[in-house]
C-alpha cells in the first residue's frame, strides 16, 4: 500500500539544455512512478510578436490517471518571475489540492535556470499565503548531454545564436546558462551520447569539478531503443534540495567548495590573495587569465575601492566582473552590527576567520576550472596583477591607480564575451 502523501506536495525540478534526454526522462518517470503528475513548461512566441521574441508561456499537465490539460499565458514582459507566478504556480496549487497526486515532476524550459525559478517560487504567495506552505521542493535534477558538455561550457555563443533568446534584449551566454544549470543541481542525469570513452569520462569529470556535491546518474544508449532513462527513484523522493545552498550561491563572498583532484585532464584551482589588484594590470591580464578557463567564480578587491566587493563570474568566453555590495565593517557589534546580520552565518564565520587588523575582510578568492589548465602560470599572472608592497604603502600611487581604473570607466565592472 502506498504511503500517505506529505502535507506539502513534493515537487522535483527537471532542468538543463538537453531537451530530448530531458523529455525521455520525464516520460520514463510518468510511466514508472504511481501518483506522479508531470508539468511541462515552454516559452513560445505570442500572436503578433516581433521576430525572435517570446511572449507566451505554454504549460501542459499530465495527471496520474493519464488525463492531460494544457494552456498558455501571454505576458507583456517575459521574465522568470512573471512566468512562474502566472503560469506555473497556479498549476502546482491545483495539483496540491488533488488527492490523487502524490508528487510532481516540473520540467522547466532550457532558458530557465533552477535558481531563477526557486527565487521566484519562495517569493510568491497567494492571497498573502506563501506558496511554500502548500508545495515543497524535493530535488533539482539537471539533464546534460555528455557529448555537448565541453562545447557548451567552452564556447562564446549567445542564446540568440541557438534560437533560444526570450526577447531581442536577451543577451545571455549559453556557457553561463549551462554552468548555472549544473551548479544548481542536486542530481546530474548524464545522457551518454558521446561515443568516445575518453571524452565521455572527461565530460563527467568536468561536471564533477563544476559541481562536486551532485550525484551522477547515467542514461546509457541501447542499440534498439536509444538512450535508456535512469532510475527516477534516485531523485524523485530523494529530498536533496537544500534552501541554504540556494542562498549561498548568491553570496558575494561565498564559501569555497572543496577542490577536487585532477580527473581526466580536468583541473580546478583556488587562488587567494590579501593584497588588492591593481586595476590596470588586472584589466590588461584578463585575456591571459581566461585562456584555458571554462568556469571561474569568486570575489576580488580592487585598489582604490576599499569599500566594494567585486564578483567574478566567467564561463567559456564570457566574463562578468560586477559590484557585489560592501565589505563588512570592522565591528560586528554596535552601529555596525546590522551589516553583519544581513549576510549569511557562513560569511560571518569566514569574515571572522580571515579578519586582518589592517585589511579587515578584504581579500580576493577566485576558483578556476579548465581542461589541461596550467595552474602555476595562471597563479603567476594573477600574482603579477596585484599591487606591490611599495604601491600599497604609497597612498598617492593608489589614488592614481583608482583614477585610471578601466573598470570604473565601464560603469563599475567589466563584461566580455
Amino acid at each position: 500500500m502506498p504511503s500517505a502523501r506529505p502535507a506539502r506536495l513534493p515537487v522535483s525540478l527537471l532542468t538543463g539544455l538537453a531537451v530530448d534526454a530531458k523529455a525521455r526522462t520525464a516520460r520514463a518517470a510518468r510511466r514508472r512512478v504511481p501518483g506522479l503528475a508531470v508539468v511541462e513548461v515552454a516559452f513560445g512566441p505570442a500572436d503578433g510578436a516581433a521576430p525572435g521574441a517570446c511572449g507566451l508561456v505554454r504549460w501542459s499537465v499530465t495527471h496520474p490517471d493519464g488525463r492531460t490539460d494544457d494552456g498558455g499565458v501571454e505576458l507583456e514582459h517575459l521574465c522568470v518571475s512573471c512566468a512562474v507566478g502566472e503560469a506555473v504556480l497556479p498549476r502546482l496549487l491545483d495539483l496540491a489540492g488533488d488527492g490523487g497526486v502524490r508528487q510532481v515532476l516540473l520540467v522547466l524550459p532550457p532558458q530557465m535556470e533552477a535558481d531563477a525559478f526557486l527565487h521566484a517560487f519562495f517569493a510568491s504567495d497567494v492571497d498573502g499565503v506563501p506558496i511554500a506552505r502548500s508545495v515543497a521542493i524535493d530535488t533539482v535534477a539537471c539533464v546534460v548531454d555528455l557529448a555537448r558538455v565541453v562545447d557548451d561550457l567552452a564556447g562564446g555563443e549567445r542564446l540568440a545564436d541557438r534560437g533560444m533568446a526570450l526577447a531581442p534584449e536577451d543577451h545571455r551566454a549559453v556557457a553561463v546558462l549551462a554552468a548555472d544549470h549544473v551548479e544548481a543541481a542536486d542530481v546530474l542525469v548524464c545522457a551518454d551520447t558521446e561515443p568516445d570513452v575518453i571524452d565521455s569520462a572527461r565530460a563527467q569529470a568536468l561536471l564533477h569539478h563544476v559541481n562536486p556535491r551532485a550525484r551522477h546518474l547515467r542514461m546509457v544508449p541501447d542499440p534498439v531503443h536509444g538512450l535508456q532513462p535512469p532510475s527516477v527513484d534516485a531523485f524523485l523522493g530523494a529530498w536533496s534540495f537544500d534552501i541554504e545552498l540556494l542562498g549561498l550561491r548568491d553570496e558575494a563572498v561565498g564559501v569555497p567548495h572543496p577542490v577536487p583532484g585532477e580527473e581526466d585532464g580536468v583541473v580546478t584551482t583556488l587562488w587567494r590573495a590579501r593584497r588588492p589588484f591593481h586595476p590596470r594590470r588586472l584589466y590588461d591580464a584578463l585575456e591571459e587569465v581566461m585562456a584555458g578557463v571554462l568556469r571561474g567564480r569568486g570575489h576580488l578587491w580592487l585598489a582604490g575601492r576599499p569599500d566594494e566587493v567585486l564578483v567574478w563570474e566567467s564561463a567559456g568566453e564570457h566574463l562578468a566582473i560586477v559590484p557585489g555590495g560592501p565589505w563588512l565593517p570592522e565591528a560586528d557589534t554596535g552601529p555596525d552590527a546590522e551589516a553583519w546580520q544581513e549576510v549569511s552565518p557562513e560569511r560571518r564565520t569566514l569574515a571572522s576567520f580571515h579578519w586582518d587588523p589592517y585589511y579587515g575582510e578584504r581579500r580576493s578568492e577566485l576558483r578556476f576550472t579548465g581542461i589541461g589548465l596550467d595552474v602555476p602560470s595562471l597563479h603567476r599572472v594573477l600574482d603579477a596583477a596585484l599591487v606591490t608592497d611599495e604601491e600599497l604603502a604609497d597612498g598617492e600611487r593608489i589614488r592614481r591607480a583608482a583614477a585610471e581604473d578601466p573598470f570604473a570607466v565601464l560603469g563599475g565592472g567589466e563584461e566580455r564575451g
